[in-house]
């Protein structure tokens, strides 16, 4: 059984490569990040870029959830 995205389009995005997207990440205190991925990267890569903008120097006690 196909899945059906229903996606809105809220923002128009300006990216150069055909193979990056963008992820958008909530903090616990309902802030909104978005970093740039290439289609290869990992979870791990969008934690460790989110850590490093907020300056976050302990990375193992974080992780990603959908």
């Amino acid at each position: 059984m196909p899945f059906k995205w229903r996606l809105r389009k809220t923002r128009s995005y300006e990216i150069s490569s055909k193979n990056s997207f963008i992820v958008g990440v909530y903090l616990l205190d309902n802030s909104f990040l978005e970093c740039t991925l290439n289609s290869d990267s990992t979870g791990q890569e969008c934690l460790d870029s989110i850590a490093q903008r907020i300056e976050l120097a302990e990375t193992c006690y974080f992780g990603l959830r959908s």
